[in-house]
């Protein structure tokens, strides 16, 4: 929940700074044991870990679009895609 504090996994302190490379130490699949306090109350559970998740992700256009994804784009973003591609190569 918002507001939340994860305070360790597997009973090894942990801080914002720290998660990714603590989390480097599991694989997808592994369960860990999590410590947080949640409205002022320690609480401690089990979790299993899920792939990491992208944190950022770029758009890159092709240079010979189908009609599909030019369609895809124009409904994504709402301009159509030959603003951004020179197809005249």
């Amino acid at each position: 929940s918002p507001g939340d504090e994860l305070l360790a996994i597997d009973q090894f302190r942990v801080t914002a700074d720290q998660l990714d490379d603590r989390l480097r130490n599991y694989s997808p699949g592994d369960a860990v044991t999590m410590t947080w306090f949640h409205q002022d109350e320690l609480r401690t559970g089990m979790a299993t870990l899920a792939a990491p998740q992208p944190k950022r992700y770029e758009i890159v256009p092709v240079q010979h679009p189908t009609p599909s994804q030019e369609k895809l784009f124009f409904g994504w973003l709402g301009q159509p895609l030959s603003h951004l591609v020179d197809n005249s190569a």
